[in-house]
């Protein structure tokens, strides 16, 4: 690998990255798949960071593939062996939620993913000060992520929830010291990467929606939920790529270049999580509410109580995600975008008390007050 080949301002993804995001694209779908069958809030919260750890794998390489160029055969060999670890990871993600030895399995996937990152890290960044200096940190992050996680295969209760808390923070930890070093990242890649990895979110939802509906007598019950859920994340994708995507990338480029590593952190790595777990819980909550149509008749009922907590912290997670991007890119928020989280707020707190119909009426009219502000000027 050839060290400090900085990545030019005006390269695009490349295919291996691409690549890179469909081996993703199935961490989501076993995220969706862990979360809809927890019975308990306690394997919810596991579940939740869990998929935080996978973000944060994918995260890494967002950033470093936004530096230099990952086009060498060493490169490639080394990313592709990472993709492994990913891989095997969202594989195994079950089995650390339930414990014990099988779940060593998911602990042994994390330290390949990030063992060759931290590969390529040095091998490619090692010259370029302002990367070289997180290394340290890196290392030791990881190093205790290990443990914490091979620690927490076999305990429960709060001490399992607060190692795993331990191995996000410590996941997130290297990230911070981008506020006092300017990391050389090609911006227009890394918005590319994060605009790319939320279209994968919204296209893995609408496959999970499938799927979820053909393994059902398929009725017309079924069918119109579809078509809603469907008409949704076609304004979800409106909101996010014809509105809130071309502003804050301007707004990147026009800020200063010291600090857009920091707003790239914070804006893309950090609060775009908020968007792809709300997408995430969507998926999970229409997989339930299929599985509810299937077994219940008119449009009287209610969800239940899972379906209803996925749905409504999904809408929660999406709409104040939309109003912090904004905020944190110095854009106003549009009136609509503040009624949109008291909204998901209001379904949040009402869905299992509610007709079905009323419901989806709700999310609708969230998707709708996310793209009102289409004329407003940022």
């Amino acid at each position: 690998m050839r060290a400090n080949n900085l990545l030019s301002p005006t390269e695009s993804v490349t295919g291996l990255e691409l690549f890179y995001d469909l081996v993703f694209v199935f961490a989501l779908t076993r995220a969706n798949f862990v979360i809809s069958a927890q019975a308990s809030d306690y394997n919810f919260v596991l579940a939740l960071l869990l998929f935080v750890v996978l973000w944060c794998v994918w995260v890494s390489y967002s950033w470093l593939g936004s530096t230099v160029r990952l086009d060498s055969r060493s490169a490639t060999a080394t990313l592709m062996v990472s993709m492994a670890g990913l891989f095997l990871m969202a594989l195994w993600l079950p089995e650390w939620v339930a414990g014990g030895a099988a779940a060593l399995a998911f602990v042994g996937a994390y330290l390949l993913a990030r063992a060759t990152h931290l590969i390529s890290l040095v091998a490619l960044c090692r010259k370029t000060p302002s990367v070289a200096a997180t290394i340290p940190w890196v290392v030791a992050g990881v190093a205790l992520s290990t443990i914490a996680l091979a620690v927490g295969a076999f305990v429960g209760g709060s001490l399992q929830v607060a190692l795993l808390a331990c191995v996000v923070i410590l996941e997130c930890a290297p990230y911070l010291l981008r506020t006092r070093n300017s990391w050389p990242i090609s911006i227009k890649h890394f918005v590319e990467r994060y605009e790319l990895v939320i279209m994968i979110a919204i296209g893995e939802g609408v496959v999970s929606l499938g799927v979820a509906a053909s393994r059902q007598s398929i009725s017309m019950a079924i069918t119109g939920y579809c078509l809603f859920a469907f008409a949704i994340d076609c304004l979800v994708w409106i909101a996010y790529f014809r509105i809130l995507a071309p502003r804050v990338a301007s707004a990147m480029e026009s800020s200063p270049l010291l600090r857009r590593p920091v707003l790239a952190r914070d804006v893309y790595s950090g609060l775009h999580l908020l968007l792809v777990l709300g997408l995430v819980l969507l998926a999970a909550a229409r997989t339930v509410i299929i599985q509810e149509l299937q077994h219940n008749n008119g449009a009287a009922w209610a969800l239940s109580g899972p379906a209803a907590h996925y749905a409504g912290l999904a809408w929660i997670f999406i709409t104040v995600g939309f109003v912090l991007i904004r905020l944190r890119a110095n854009l106003r928020v549009p009136v609509a975008g503040w009624i949109a989280v008291l909204l998901a707020a209001t379904e949040y707190v009402t869905a299992t008390r509610l007709p079905i119909l009323v419901t989806v009426a709700i999310a609708l009219a969230i998707s709708l007050l996310l793209i009102g502000p289409t004329r407003q000027k940022p």
